[in-house]
């Protein structure tokens, strides 16, 4: 199965391997912690009242799809630099400042989570004022060669395109082949398994051993008709036939930066919240095993050895 390594500065190195969360999906499930009593309806009432809400939350993202992804790029990525640049243009310094971390917006997250936002706004690196973070800054494990290629040093912010650099002296960029997008979210995941309960079906698209994650999103809806369409995604999401959702947007990643600009929702990783500062991603190829169903419909038999899998995340 897939693991992904998960990096937050100064020095945390985390392991995921159910979901990243963002958005509608993270505040229907830590604004209904009071409510666990009421079992899984506790999520119904959650979703409803994120969908009546329709809030789109900040962030600024770069990944690195798979690679028949990358040969055939969809059209939603491929228009996302045009979207970004005539955003700008047409909104001038109201929420699309691409390429800059915003301080959040709304008051209910820490005051310490606050604070990294005011030092990446001010132009201070990631974690520990004063020096920038690089991959030695955190514990050792599986090989991280796809993170690598930001350049010696994390980068903070996110820039305007692929191949640009995101820092003043150009030490850090996010690589042509990588894909960026600065437009606010409503609901926003990243999920490795095709379920994330035994009932909901939420990665149609999900594979234990693909190599790759799924990142899922929803953009641009509103008034009535968009309360309308974020309801359609949830209600179609439990046999997973939401990918049919017109409003619902779908990449594969195999390693992401993930810089959260928004202080009105939760950044949390397998169900966990986490502080909201950028989040480094690389998925590990098959680094653990799993029992399954030999007869499970949507999982093929394991296609390669324990010796393999380590042999393609070496250091």
């Amino acid at each position: 199965m897939d693991v992904a390594s998960a990096l937050q500065p100064p020095n945390r190195r985390m392991y995921i391997m159910l979901s990243t969360t963002y958005g509608m999906m993270s505040n229907l499930d830590v604004n209904t912690e009071p409510l666990r009593w009421m079992g899984d309806v506790r999520f119904t009432l959650g979703a409803l009242w994120e969908i009546l809400k329709l809030q789109s939350y900040h962030a600024s993202i770069a990944w690195l799809p798979a690679a028949d992804q990358l040969q055939q790029p969809n059209a939603a990525a491929a228009t996302l630099a045009v979207q970004n640049s005539s955003s700008a243009a047409s909104k001038g310094s109201t929420n699309s400042h691409a390429g800059v971390l915003e301080p959040p917006v709304g008051s209910n997250a820490a005051s310490e989570q606050s604070a990294e936002f005011v030092k990446a706004a001010v132009g201070e690196p990631a974690g520990a004022p004063g020096r920038t973070v690089s991959l030695q800054d955190f514990p050792a494990g599986p090989g991280l060669p796809l993170l690598k290629q930001l350049g010696p040093h994390l980068p903070a912010f996110v820039p305007q395109q692929p191949g640009t650099s995101s820092s003043s002296n150009g030490s850090s960029s996010v690589p042509l082949g990588w894909r960026v997008m600065h437009e606010p979210l409503q609901l926003w995941s990243l999920i490795n398994p095709p379920y994330i309960a035994a009932q909901y079906r939420a990665n149609p698209w999900g594979c234990l051993n693909s190599g790759h994650m799924n990142m899922m999103w929803v953009k641009g809806l509103k008034g009535m008709q968009g309360r309308l369409q974020a309801l359609d995604v949830q209600v179609k999401a439990e046999q997973g036939l939401h990918g049919s959702c017109p409003c619902l947007e779908h990449e594969t990643m195999r390693a992401m930066m993930f810089i959260p600009r928004d202080s009105n929702t939760y950044l949390q990783l397998d169900g966990e919240v986490v502080p909201s500062v950028p989040l480094y991603l690389e998925v590990h190829n098959g680094l653990i095993r799993v029992v399954i169903n030999p007869a499970h419909p949507d999982e093929p038999a394991a296609s390669f050895s324990r010796a393999a899998a380590t042999a393609r995340n070496v250091l």
